[in-house]
């Protein structure tokens, strides 16, 4: 993780006479020179969650994409933890390991995301913004006791069942290739690839854990790019053998990427999205022991279990015909976004939302600050950017526009 750096030498007089001159417009909006920002843009590559932050806001799509802007500081989100811990606890079933296997690994993770955030303190970086260590470090613990509750119960009532006539062919295997006719790459992180034993079929399953309906959010899950486009490209580019593709495969996974190749592209048929509601009681002093804890969030759960409507797992699918891009919506999207990849970066070919829906449907939008001073003090933005940001992209050999 790179922090942003100062202005280039022998441009920061430039532009702090070009700011100027744009501090004395009175304007309502007089245009912000992105060349004189202390940042440059590069090339994005096509991912599910960029496409919905696109298709959301077009211009936090431009920070977060194309400038790969990120909030400087040690952040703490707990939809963002659980749903770590919990695909890694998931993922130790789909590879025949125990829960108890699952959870030593969970534990490991926490203690690497501490060290990373010890590493930056002690190597001279400054002190960050964001949340004391040891809030993070414990709210990590809670959703750790949470997830464990969790997928111990999904385990009890659904589990695996999968593994009597599939064969696990790769566990969180990361894919990014290049297809004729879009400019930038496709990438994207796969929970599971599994092969039918008989028919040969090959089905990608996606894990989600939410804190509403899993039914609802099933049903959302049936049209996400990600199940429809991104994920069924990746795999058939893998067993298509593309001179293009780069695959890796994460600490707590594993993959078999020579049976992938042999398979047939056209056996890529489904993905399966195992969708996970989060306990909403949590272990306290009513609990003697952890495993009491375990049993009482399972109870919970059996009752829900009763009532199809308020199950809190669901397993639904979501099959393909044919090539995803057969399907002209999907090519439309698809190509709405490599536009948005690669184009000259310009504050008005993405334009800001600018409403509720976007800017604080889950808190204060990171970016909002770059938004709310753009009229009235664009100027502010490179000392914004410099002392609250840190520039970050997700492919590191991304090329500069």
């Amino acid at each position: 993780m790179k922090t942003v750096d100062n202005i280039p030498d022998g441009r920061d007089l430039i532009c702090a006479a070009k700011y100027e001159n744009l501090a004395n417009d009175t304007r309502p909006n007089p245009g912000v020179p992105l060349d004189l920002l202390p940042i440059m843009p590069k090339r994005a590559d096509i991912r599910s969650s960029s496409m919905g932050t696109l298709q959301k806001c077009s211009r936090r799509y431009m920070w977060e994409e194309r400038y790969g802007l990120r909030r400087a500081g040690n952040y703490y989100s707990e939809a963002l933890s659980v749903g770590t811990l919990s695909h890694i606890l998931l993922n130790s079933l789909y590879m025949g390991e125990s829960l108890h296997t699952g959870v030593q690994k969970a534990v490991g993770y926490i203690a690497d995301k501490e060290r990373a955030i010890l590493d930056q303190l002690s190597g001279g970086t400054k002190t960050l913004p964001g949340m004391p260590l040891d809030k993070i470090t414990k709210g990590m613990q809670a959703d750790l006791s949470k997830s464990h509750a969790m997928v111990n119960g999904w385990n009890k009532f659904i589990g695996p069942r999968e593994l009597a006539d599939w064969d696990v062919l790769a566990v969180e295997p990361y894919i990014r290739a290049k297809i004729p006719g879009i400019s930038a790459y496709i990438a994207g992180e796969l929970d599971i690839v599994m092969r039918h034993r008989r028919t040969q079929e090959l089905r990608i399953f996606d894990h989600k854990t939410t804190a509403k309906s899993a039914v609802q959010r099933a049903i959302s899950c049936a049209w996400e790019p990600a199940s429809t486009i991104i994920y069924p490209i990746l795999l058939r580019e893998v067993c298509a053998g593309g001179s293009n593709v780069e695959v890796t495969v994460s600490k707590y996974g594993f993959g078999d990427l020579e049976e992938i190749r042999l398979s047939d592209p056209s056996n890529v048929t489904s993905t399966v999205h195992n969708i996970l509601r989060k306990p909403t009681i949590s272990f306290c002093n009513k609990d003697k022991t952890f495993d009491d804890y375990l049993d009482r969030v399972a109870d919970r759960y059996e009752q829900d279990m009763k009532d199809p409507l308020s199950a809190p797992f669901v397993q639904s699918i979501t099959k393909y015909h044919g090539h995803p891009l057969e399907l002209e919506e999907n090519a439309v999207k698809l190509r709405e976004i490599d536009r948005a990849a690669v184009a000259k970066v310009d504050i008005h070919r993405f334009p800001r939302t600018m409403s509720s829906d976007t800017c604080t449907a889950y808190g204060l939008c990171p970016l909002a600050e770059l938004c709310m001073t753009q009229n009235v003090a664009a100027t502010q933005w490179p000392a914004i950017i410099t002392g609250k940001f840190e520039q970050e992209y997700r492919s590191p050999d991304n090329i500069l526009t």
